[in-house]
């Protein structure tokens, strides 16, 4: 799957232009990178899956770009007629595998976490259902390793078109997740606002250590960064961050390496004052990932 999470700012009309308009150029990033038709569209109430039986259908056109215009017009209809959100279905290929792939747009991110189908809020799901050389696949984290260089162009075309359509604000985090899971080992952030992703650090704090950490952390952004790029495609774009792992492995072992950063720096920080001072963590935090980058690069030389 690929999850996608909006900016929490603006109102109500203005965040569902946005994740359809965001929804779509995910479908024509599809489309552009890979081979692939719109089969259909079809607006629903309740979960996607009734869409099929008690759907109706909604006219997209899509073009190289995403228009805009054309998703200020779904938005507003589908508030209009109460919709919980669209489904728009491909099918096609990416590289070598054969695909369908049904994206998800809600009407407000709750709607998934409420059908029970995610356990957080995400305002775009994509999923694929098909197959590579006989092997079955079901989730875009599966593609990073069979077609790792389609999955990277279609997260350079996204990231694109993002500036394009001036939606790259819009997305606060953009992830290829594994049976829909935001654990840390299963969800790869492909595209992360700079302080949100340092804010991800959070899931991976020591139990007691899950409060007070955003202000402390907001320093750490250089240091995850250099950690990210040993075992990332890294690219800035201002304050957000595009990454895309050199294999679903490397992603595991990024999120290990910071799991034991944190705890290894809690323990000398508790250790040392008897409590933990949030300001002297984050620094013990930064000290931990030079030592653990500086043994990588003796280690490679």
């Amino acid at each position: 799957m690929i999850a996608m999470k909006m900016s929490r700012r603006g109102l109500a009309r203005s965040s569902l232009r946005r994740a359809v308009a965001l929804g779509l150029a995910l479908a024509v990033v599809l489309r552009r990178v890979g081979r692939f038709e719109v089969v259909e569209a079809l607006a629903w109430r309740g979960v996607p899956d009734v869409a099929h039986v008690r759907g109706e259908e909604v006219d997209v056109e899509l073009g190289y770009r995403v228009d805009v215009g054309v998703a200020d017009s779904i938005a507003a209809e589908l508030m209009r007629r109460k919709w919980d959100g669209i489904t728009v279905a491909l099918d096609g290929k990416l590289g070598g595998a054969e695909l369908g792939v049904e994206i998800d747009i809600y009407a407000d991110e709750h709607v998934p976490v409420q059908a029970g189908i995610i356990s957080e809020g995400v305002s775009i799901l994509a999923e694929p259902r098909g197959h590579v050389g006989g092997e079955v696949v079901e989730s875009f984290y599966e593609l990073l390793d069979v077609e790792r260089e389609e999955v990277e162009a279609v997260v350079e075309e996204l990231a694109a078109e993002m500036r394009h359509a001036a939606l790259w604000r819009a997305a606060s985090g953009v992830y290829a997740l594994r049976d829909y899971s935001f654990e840390p080992e299963d969800a790869v952030p492909l595209w992360r606002r700079l302080g949100q992703a340092v804010e991800d650090l959070r899931r991976l704090l020591p139990p007691e250590l899950e409060l007070g950490t955003q202000k402390a952390f907001r320093s750490l952004a250089p240091e995850l960064l250099r950690h990210l790029e040993k075992h990332y495609m890294v690219k800035l774009y201002k304050d957000a961050v595009q990454m895309v792992p050199l294999s679903t492995k490397s992603h595991r072992d990024a999120t290990a390496l910071l799991r034991d950063a944190l705890a290894e720096a809690a323990r000398k920080t508790a250790g040392r004052t008897g409590r933990v001072d949030w300001e002297e963590y984050a620094e013990a935090v930064k000290e931990e990932l030079r030592q653990r980058l500086q043994a990588r690069t003796k280690k490679q030389a």
